[in-house]
């Protein structure tokens, strides 16, 4: 065959692209004066199985003529080997003065094609089934494409919307049903807005508390074709569950300050998590409103420097980052100034360690000890 005398002279760069079209599972071939001039492997083999001395585009029996760089054709071939005809996909492209056939068996192409609908139809029943309302505006700014969810959230008709309005009509649709809280200069905001948006790099994201008390996290996002999407995803729920979580630390962390020990709290990570103002009091320093969040290690050498020699803030560095077996465990310390301290370490369910400092009654020259001497020295 003369396509492989073809190769046996060919360049490192076209030895390369022949390699890459061994690999594709289409037949690839160029004809020069109405032969085969090169061909790749899957065109090589039904050269073969068909028995014949060429394997030119006469081989297939083509639906309609074949043009150069236009669309392809549809086309049968009938090889002995194969028991029925197998439809084809050809078409014909010019490369470096030479034109060269692909031919895709409309198997494949049927494949294709199916993958390809049932992605659609899993992305559109995803774009109906969402929770978050879409809509999508065309090159021109018109709406092109929204989901059932659009017309809930913003309690605008779908024959509205349906009427393809633009960008600047929607707005001004969103403001005139309460959907969107009111800017202090609506024309105004709204021109630049759609200004800003003819920047393929621009983003939009803001909150937008409506007038029925729900608030609607909104994103509008330009395509580098000139389209917009924009999202309208409901996050009343996920905000109040935040709102009301703040709200029970808040009165946690009220109820720590009440107290007379002094409290600090430690993430898994070894960052401080909280400390109360009885803390701050006892240790002279305001852990509670650093800037920069500090973690066990900083505040465990400030612990070291404040107290005489113990081996209990080693211990407590390795029990803030040990991951299992954990159990509450105490230790005494003695402040430099003498007073003495009881720590207690707890280890709570989420990881974090929960550490409570409290004065003794007795410090490191105890009253009694004070007095005895007083009374030796009286006699």
């Amino acid at each position: 065959m003369c396509a492989i005398l073809i190769r046996q002279n060919q360049s490192t760069q076209s030895d390369n692209i022949t390699k890459l079209a061994d690999k594709l599972p289409i037949s690839i071939w160029c004809e020069l004066d109405g032969k085969v001039f090169w061909a790749n492997e899957n065109h090589l083999s039904l050269w073969k199985q068909s028995g014949k001395d060429q394997f030119t585009i006469d081989a297939f029996n083509l639906h309609a003529p074949i043009v150069l760089n236009g669309p392809s054709v549809g086309a049968t071939l009938s090889i002995p080997t194969q028991p029925d005809a197998r439809d084809y996909e050809i078409c014909l492209f010019e490369y470096e003065g030479r034109e060269f056939y692909f031919a895709l068996t409309a198997d494949s192409v049927q494949n294709a094609r199916i993958e390809r609908q049932r992605f659609v139809e899993n992305i559109s029943e995803s774009f109906a089934n969402s929770p978050t309302g879409i809509a999508v505006f065309d090159q021109q700014h018109g709406l092109s494409m929204f989901n059932p969810a659009l017309t809930k959230l913003l309690d605008i008709p779908p024959s509205w919307l349906a009427s393809s309005p633009s960008i600047e009509d929607f707005l001004s649709k969103l403001r005139y049903h309460g959907a969107m809280p009111e800017p202090r200069d609506f024309n105004k905001w709204r021109t630049e807005f759609i200004s800003d948006l003819n920047d393929p790099d621009f983003q939009y994201q803001d909150d937008w508390n409506m007038p029925n008390g729900s608030i609607y996290n909104v994103s509008a996002y330009p395509n580098s074709n000139g389209a917009v999407t924009f999202y309208f995803e409901d996050i009343s729920g996920r905000v109040l569950v935040e709102r009301e979580y703040r709200s029970h630390l808040d009165n946690l962390y009220n109820a720590f300050d009440a107290l007379d020990c002094a409290v600090i709290m430690f993430e898994r990570s070894g960052e401080m998590a909280f400390a109360n103002q009885e803390f701050d009091k006892l240790w002279g320093k305001e852990f509670s409103r650093s800037v920069v969040v500090p973690d066990i290690i900083a505040v465990s050498r400030f612990w070291s420097e404040q107290c005489m020699p113990s081996p209990t803030f080693g211990d407590l560095r390795d029990f803030v980052f040990q991951l299992d077996d954990k159990e509450t465990w105490t230790a005494d310390l003695t402040l430099k100034t003498g007073e003495a301290l009881e720590a207690t370490f707890t280890p709570l369910i989420n990881g974090q360690t929960f550490c409570v400092f409290q004065r003794k009654a007795y410090g490191a020259q105890p009253p009694v000890f004070e007095t005895h001497e007083k009374s030796i020295a009286k006699a």
